[in-house]
């Protein structure tokens, strides 16, 4: 059984279809790149599986049960967990304060001081904790951002644009936190990035759309040696590894 299943999913906008028929599966442990030229509905998709979005047809299954009809906090609760870009802190209050609020949805006193201390090292931003995320670099950010999500017990973590406006050292220091959530605490991922170079680092398979549809699954390795996905990229006139 898939940890997430995607079934058939399509949603329009003011006669506009930004997803068509879309299906996608994320296996536990997996780390899943979702990649596709501007405009192909990647952002939708991570919506409609947040709960942010209802699709206009299909279903959503998570862990073998129906959760198309539950709010993003219901989906929240059963371990679902995002980001968002351009990041959703709060930006006025100490980090401390903003990972411990995550932290308390789902533990209580102690327990949920420790979890955000654990969040905290994992992530690298301890030192950090009395400040506001509105002092901090957009690198800070993500990794408030990011332990914020680790401190709320995340089962399947979805990452939308997490390298966007990152050099490519802090993108590949947010890599290897990725990787351990993903290998030491069992965290299943689907990531959403531009930079596609960091995408293919990052996941064991690839899912390629283009205006709404999919065009390509399978091994990274694989996915630009495909015609379709090399059109859909090459064909529009963008750079594959650029932001």
């Amino acid at each position: 059984m898939s940890l997430l299943l995607v079934e058939n999913v399509s949603k329009s906008f003011g006669g506009i279809n930004a997803l068509s028929g879309v299906s996608l599966r994320v296996e536990q442990g997996e780390i899943l790149g979702l990649v596709g030229p501007n405009g192909a509905g990647k952002t939708t998709l991570v919506n409609i599986v947040s709960g942010f979005l209802k699709p206009d047809s299909g279903r959503i299954y998570f862990e073998g049960r129906d959760i198309s009809d539950l709010s993003p906090v219901e989906r929240a609760r059963l371990g679902i967990m995002r980001s968002f870009q351009g990041g959703r802190v709060f930006w006025h209050l100490p980090v401390v304060w903003n990972v411990f609020a995550s932290a308390s949805v789902k533990h209580k006193g102690w327990n949920a001081v420790a979890r955000t201390a654990f969040a905290m090292t994992v992530t690298g931003i301890s030192h950090l904790a009395d400040k506001p995320p509105s002092e901090l670099s957009i690198y800070h950010v993500r990794l408030v951002e990011l332990a914020r999500i680790l401190a709320g017990d995340p089962i399947l973590i979805l990452l939308d644009e997490p390298f966007a406006g990152l050099s490519p050292g802090e993108s590949d220091r947010l890599l290897q936190i990725i990787w351990y959530a993903n290998r030491a605490l069992g965290a299943s991922f689907i990531i959403i990035d531009h930079k596609v170079d960091q995408v293919l680092k990052a996941a064991r398979r690839i899912t390629v759309l283009s205006e709404g549809h999919v065009i390509f699954d399978g091994d990274p390795e694989e996915a630009f040696k495909d015609e379709r996905v090399v059109e859909a990229y090459l064909g529009r006139g963008v750079r594959l590894a650029t932001t």
